[in-house]
């Protein structure tokens, strides 16, 4: 597992990928670590710029897959853990 606080989370937020109890903040407060950026990054550059569903190239969103075992890597996501979606289409799925 990585090292959370190596992901920029203070040790308040520790407890979260602990327990499995998060917030939006939480949740927030992750979307801007180096961790979650590079599989974002990563993610958009697989998908080529594009909606992995529909292939629109606007809004897009990084969405996380409802794959067994994904949720369970929240906070620690692998990259095929996501999928690039438009907005429309993140609607859709959740």
């Amino acid at each position: 597992m990585t090292d959370p606080f190596a992901q920029g989370l203070d040790p308040k937020r520790v407890l979260c990928l602990i327990t499995g109890r998060w917030t939006p903040a939480d949740y927030r407060a992750y979307q801007k670590t180096k961790h979650w950026q590079r599989v974002r990054d990563a993610a958009l550059r697989r998908s080529g710029g594009e909606c992995e569903a529909c292939g629109r190239k606007t809004r897009l969103q990084v969405h996380h897959k409802k794959l067994k075992g994904a949720y369970k890597r929240l906070f620690r996501e692998r990259e095929k853990d996501v999928a690039v979606l438009c907005s429309r289409c993140h609607k859709r799925m959740d």
